[in-house]
């Protein structure tokens, strides 16, 4: 169970990554702001609106939901996002935890 999750979400990744490689322009943080308005309740705050580091194409938003904070992937397409833990292979550094913690 567990495996297939893993190869969903990687599946899911690669279609992100292959739908950023057609427009080199990064979208603005009002255009990201409001791609995920309608994923998240009225009283969320975003915090950070950040490329994700070796990944190209894709942008990381972190959001505080009162005291809970959310990341959320999205392709600077901003046609699809994603939710969940980005881990780096290598290292087995979980980046989305390490984002969550921000303050």
């Amino acid at each position: 169970m567990h495996r297939n999750t893993l190869l969903i979400a990687a599946l899911i990744f690669s279609l992100l990554i292959s739908s950023c490689s057609k427009s080199s322009s990064r979208p603005t943080d009002l255009q990201v702001g409001e791609a995920v308005k309608s994923l998240l309740p009225a009283n969320h705050k975003i915090v950070r609106i950040t490329p994700v580091e070796g990944i190209p194409g894709i942008i990381e938003v972190v959001a505080k939901i009162d005291t809970q904070s959310v990341v959320l992937y999205l392709d600077k397409s901003l046609k699809y996002v994603f939710s969940g833990s980005l881990m780096e292979i290598a290292t087995k550094k979980n980046l989305t935890a390490e984002s969550q913690n921000i303050q």
